[in-house]
């Protein structure tokens, strides 16, 4: 129970950390760069990370089946992390809300 408990955690900070990426991107394009902007991304992907870890030992427990899921959520997780500030906020909030 309790790493399905980390787990949700990881999720939601992932979404946070990468709207704070997003965020940074669009006061670069505007023109207004964040003094955190360097920090940000690697703070996602640590996030990123962690839920990654926790998503593969909970696969790890399933099935093939299984498994092959959550590799691909862990996949789009760090894809999306990696572009986030390339996508503004409401952008990835839509993709979030889709998956």
């Amino acid at each position: 129970m309790r790493t399905c408990k980390e787990t949700i955690d990881a999720y939601f900070q992932v979404k946070f950390k990468a709207s704070l990426v997003s965020a940074s991107g669009e006061r670069a394009r505007a023109g207004t760069p964040n003094p955190n902007a360097a920090a940000e991304p690697v703070d996602a992907a640590a996030a990123v990370n962690k839920f990654a870890a926790l998503g593969t030992y909970l696969a790890n427990l399933r099935d093939d089946t299984v498994r092959a899921r959550y590799t691909e959520l862990n996949a789009g997780a760090r894809t999306g992390g990696r572009q986030s500030a390339a996508y503004s906020a409401a952008r990835i909030r839509e993709a979030v809300r889709a998956s």
